[in-house]
């Protein structure tokens, strides 16, 4: 596996990767590097990794390998689902196939997937349920079958259940367990002093490993905390665990999150009393506010649009200071040449816009924060960009680059769409999406935004001004 990944760093032609991967399939009968390969393929070329494993599976109906490894490749679940299926019943003493049915659910479950056709989805589980101790049972030594059907306990609602499975996981593989997972599953069960012990073991260990300093332990401790109760709608343990912090009646911040669990508690009257309170506080995201689900419920109140005046008026009241804090943050380093391809096929080189101010912003479809920041970018595309300035939406890290395309075209994003590659974010020294840079009339970055924050709207404004004096 590890030569395959080196092997294919040094290639960027699709034709050459697509190559390679045949090489090493047809070479081994290794599944975990078969689906490495596969993995890798499908990022780089999804159409041609597609068209290849069809043509096995075309060739060989009658192999469950060559249906799973079609199978993998499906975007729709139930196509997953229904290919698993045939796998299993070419061969059931090969757990891939009850890999690839159960694996949908899973990806359900962990919130990582949903699917449009959820409701068609949950009908098949109870098909599929019986596949979850019949893979435990063929794989004894593996951790993975334990996850799926922990998560399927929890979802079940069968907690006690999933604490045993739990241990049996830990059994197995110590490291296969977090000491999150117990933390929600003793929320669940009721046990709250339970989950705070392991909440508490998880805030230790952040300040053994200096991932976090000392003065940082109780607002850890806090969100690992009030996560795992969250997680079990313990929501009346939220406001109880905030209302004995010291000092919260102060903290902005902490007051806000009390109104969003007075609001989901149904207490409309007390969450809107608490905005009022964390806006007196200096707590100002506005826009956070408008769009917070949790309050959904407080949008049809009298007092709804009231809170929302004095939020904003927070919000305009720290105008002068972001501003002077934006400016502060210039830095002046070389932007890396690039040349990337547009939606029409065209080669689009960064040196080209010598002498105008360029943004970069570095995105993908599946990316939640980059959805927060793709709106904002479009209004000052919109509505405020004065002329000498070019504004890029550069798609990284998406497995099928054809995502980027349709979700501009559903869209109408103002932003000139290019499709990025890897090695981009080792050029520019990002780790995250979205990132954003501003680069000057001389190639040189001067500003950056890492992640999206609520201020990004005057941001833009302010750093374009700056550039372009």
């Amino acid at each position: 596996i590890e030569s395959f990944k080196a092997e294919v760093k040094e290639l960027e032609d699709n034709a050459a990767i697509a190559s390679l991967s045949q090489l090493y399939i047809e070479g081994t009968e290794d599944v975990n590097l078969i689906r490495t390969v596969q993995t890798q393929w499908q990022q780089t070329d999804s159409d041609g990794a597609f068209a290849y494993f069809e043509m096995q599976f075309k060739k060989n109906p009658k192999s469950a390998q060559a249906v799973y490894y079609f199978g993998r490749l499906q975007d729709s679940p139930l196509d997953k689902i229904k290919l698993g299926r045939k796998a299993i019943e070419l061969d059931k003493k090969w757990p891939y196939g009850y890999r690839l049915v159960l694996a949908p659910y899973s990806g359900l479950f962990s919130g990582r997937e949903k699917p449009d056709n959820l409701e068609l989805l949950m009908a098949e589980l109870s098909n599929d349920a019986k596949y979850y101790k019949k893979l435990i049972k063929l794989v004894p030594d593996e951790t993975y079958p334990l996850e799926f059907f922990y998560q399927y306990l929890m979802y079940s609602e069968k907690y006690k259940k999933a604490l045993k499975t739990l241990d049996k996981r830990k059994a197995v593989n110590p490291k296969s367990v977090s000491d999150r997972d117990y933390a929600v599953t003793f929320a669940r069960l009721g046990k709250f002093d339970k989950a705070l012990d392991f909440s508490r073991k998880m805030t230790d260990s952040a300040l053994e490993n200096e991932r976090i300093k000392p003065e940082e332990y109780i607002q850890m401790l806090n969100r690992y905390h009030v996560g795992a109760l969250r997680q079990a709608e313990a929501y009346e343990q939220i406001i109880s665990w905030y209302k004995n912090q010291e000092g919260h009646e102060n903290n902005g911040a902490a007051l806000y999150d009390m109104a969003c669990y007075y609001s989901l508690s149904g207490k409309s009257d007390l969450a809107l009393a608490s905005i009022v309170n964390a806006a007196d506080q200096g707590w100002n995201e506005v826009n956070h506010l408008k769009r917070d689900s949790d309050l959904n419920s407080l949008h049809n109140n009298p007092g709804w649009e009231n809170a929302v005046n004095k939020v904003q008026a927070a919000w305009d009241s720290g105008a002068d200071e972001r501003r002077k804090y934006t400016l502060e943050s210039k830095f002046e380093k070389d932007a890396p040449e690039w040349a990337l391809t547009n939606v029409a096929g065209d080669t689009v080189r960064l040196s080209d816009f010598r002498g105008q101010v360029v943004i970069l912003d570095f995105w993908a479809t599946w990316c939640g924060p980059c959805r927060l920041a793709m709106p904002v970018l479009d209004n000052y595309v919109q509505n405020e960009k004065p002329d000498g300035v070019q504004v890029f939406s550069i798609n990284v890290w998406e497995r099928d680059p054809e995502k980027a395309k349709d979700f501009f075209e559903e869209t109408g994003y103002g932003m000139t769409l290019l499709y990025g590659h890897n090695d981009l974010s080792k050029m520019y020294e990002f780790t995250g999406i979205p990132y954003i840079c501003l680069i000057d009339k001389n190639g040189r970055i001067r500003y950056e935004e890492k992640g999206y924050g609520e201020a990004l709207g005057e941001s833009l404004i302010t750093w374009t001004e700056d550039l372009l004096k």
